[in-house]
């Protein structure tokens, strides 16, 4: 359970990320890496020692809560650099492919240069 803890810890600080579809903005991005961050747990990891160790109540809450302390709503790329939805799908990909052992680290790919160019 302390790897799937500092997985979620790191994986907020990826800001902005993509999902399938590679949604128009990095706000939506962002929506839609916490959302994949937040089945990734629950797929590792029983709901109990989920909502026992982290405090989420269900997958929705995660998502609510992730989306929330990621302050998804105002993620924007920094002035002079633009939105690459193809590497967001890439970093997004990367954390699908992660297996349960390994979900404690941000993939490489997740970098927010490699995001917003």
């Amino acid at each position: 359970m302390k790897k799937t803890a500092l997985f979620l810890v790191s994986a907020v600080g990826i800001g902005i990320v993509s999902c399938s579809g590679a949604p128009g903005s990095p706000a939506d991005a962002c929506n839609e890496a916490m959302a994949t961050i937040c089945a990734k747990i629950y797929s590792c990891v029983d709901a109990q020692t989920i909502k026992t160790t982290l405090g989420y109540t269900s997958q929705g809450d995660c998502q609510v809560k992730l989306q929330a302390q990621a302050n998804c709503v105002n993620q924007t790329c920094p002035q002079g650099r633009t939105y690459n939805s193809a590497n967001a799908q890439t970093c997004i990909n990367d954390i699908n492919a992660e297996a349960c052992n390994q979900a404690s680290s941000t993939p490489p790919s997740c970098a927010s240069t490699a995001i917003c160019q």
